[in-house]
């Protein structure tokens, strides 16, 4: 799977604006290899919309890009509301199952999607993927409200990584930060191997969710 992951600054007097064209955006759905979309806004950044594509392969990506991109875009003239965009390009490397077996059997149900970018520290890339593969993994599937997630590396930097969490809702991801959180980080030290770029708590705008008819 490969993952867009768009950052889009709206400043409060055009969020409306923002949303409407978001959810204008549900016409992607027919395109070859689109796999799913969905987003909303942060929690703790009032003017940051976040948004997730995710396509069957960098090539699907591509071609919409080159084909049908730039006329959709047109339609759902978005950009006179956004003050700053940020496209953020991931190839995944596997699969967080929780619920579902996989993210996008899970946007119906998703209330928040977690965000967590990260880069490896020099010579430590394979120690970050062992630790997800091996630590963090196990335990996130077995987190109660965790629905899926994925585990992706950024396209032109390879040493910067993603893991994006679909949560059923909001007091799972507070139960899993009380009690779950401050092991996982005692079992798996990520200052070891690892520096944060970004966290994001995101609440999921249920109608910019836009499914791919065959997995509908």
């Amino acid at each position: 799977m490969f993952i867009k992951l768009v950052r889009a600054v709206v400043h409060r007097e055009h969020r409306n604006q923002f949303a409407d064209g978001q959810r204008a955006w549900a016409a992607v759905r027919d395109q070859p290899g689109f796999a799913g979309q969905f987003g909303g806004w942060a929690q703790k950044q009032a003017e940051e919309a976040w948004i997730q594509a995710v396509w069957l392969s960098p090539r699907h990506y591509q071609r919409f890009m080159n084909t049908a991109h730039d006329g959709l875009a047109a339609v759902q003239a978005q950009a006179g509301a956004i003050a700053q965009l940020t496209n953020l390009l991931f190839v995944t490397r596997a699969s967080i199952p929780g619920c579902m077996p996989h993210a996008c059997r899970a946007l119906a149900q998703t209330a928040v999607l977690r965000l967590t970018i990260t880069r490896a520290k020099p010579g430590q890339i394979d120690a970050l993927q062992q630790a997800q593969r091996r630590i963090w993994n196990p335990a996130l599937a077995a987190a109660p409200g965790l629905l899926a997630g994925c585990f992706g590396q950024a396209l032109n930097h390879h040493g910067t990584f993603l893991i994006a969490l679909l949560w059923s809702d909001p007091q799972a991801v507070r139960r899993f930060d009380d009690e779950f959180l401050p092991d996982l980080r005692d079992r798996a030290r990520p200052a070891r191997y690892c520096a944060p770029l970004l966290n994001r708590s995101v609440s999921i705008v249920k109608d910019w969710v836009v499914s791919a008819p065959q997995l509908v």
